[in-house]
């Protein structure tokens, strides 16, 4: 979760805020990257941390919430107008818009904007990896600027909000970074791990089965 919470945000999203009791602070959602526009909100948020939450000591029996990382993307109304005119949608029902391909296209779409679909790597093995690259020196050397900046600030778009340069050149070099295969967030040095696969895989196959029954969400075990 640490991770995706240092994912990016698309342009026209905000990062969404809750309160904090002690420090009587708004602050972005603990365990959870949760983020919206006028349109969309787009929620990961950790299964367990999150019915801790809500339900306390009374935890409904047979919830295995462990180890379980939720996508929810909730369409508003502009959206659902959006999709119903872009996908040719007659109804106005649930039932009309439960198509699997959408619900597929909707949720991914969205994981792909904020996560990626790259694997994730130290910044050590990022840095070694682009410099070992076929890229041009100036290409290699603004990439491994902005994946040190992304991880001094623990976030994509807040690495975005303070480089000192044009952000057209940032967008590039984030782009550049993912074509390697390479995710522009970096493992923390202290976790010990050289590299870890996206979740993009769990997230399919718990998406064809979350689709199977009824549901537009996805779990990531």
């Amino acid at each position: 979760m640490e991770l995706i919470r240092r994912a990016d945000k698309p342009k026209k999203f905000e990062v969404c805020l809750e309160a904090n009791l002690r420090t009587k602070r708004k602050e972005p959602y603990k365990n959870a990257f949760r983020i919206q526009s006028k349109s969309v909100v787009v929620h990961f948020y950790n299964k367990q941390f999150q019915m801790n939450k809500v339900f306390g000591d009374e935890f409904p029996k047979g919830q295995d919430a462990k180890d379980i990382i939720r996508l929810e993307v909730q369409c508003k109304k502009r959206k659902m107008n959006n999709l119903k005119q872009y996908y040719q949608i007659s109804g106005k029902t649930l039932e009309d818009f439960s198509d699997q391909d959408l619900s597929e296209k909707v949720l991914l779409s969205y994981y792909r904007k904020t996560v990626g679909y790259e694997d994730y790597f130290t910044l050590k093995e990022a840095r070694e990896l682009i410099s070992n690259s076929d890229y041009k020196r100036k290409y290699r050397e603004n990439m491994i600027e902005v994946i040190e900046l992304i991880n001094q600030k623990r976030s994509i778009w807040k690495a975005r909000e303070e480089y000192d340069g044009e952000i057209k050149k940032f967008n590039e070099a984030v782009k550049q970074i993912k074509k390697m295969g390479i995710n522009p967030v970096t493992i923390p040095a202290w976790w010990k791990i050289d590299r870890l696969p996206n979740l993009i895989h769990e997230i399919d196959i718990s998406l064809r089965q979350s689709i199977t029954k009824g549901s537009h969400e996805a779990d990531v075990i």
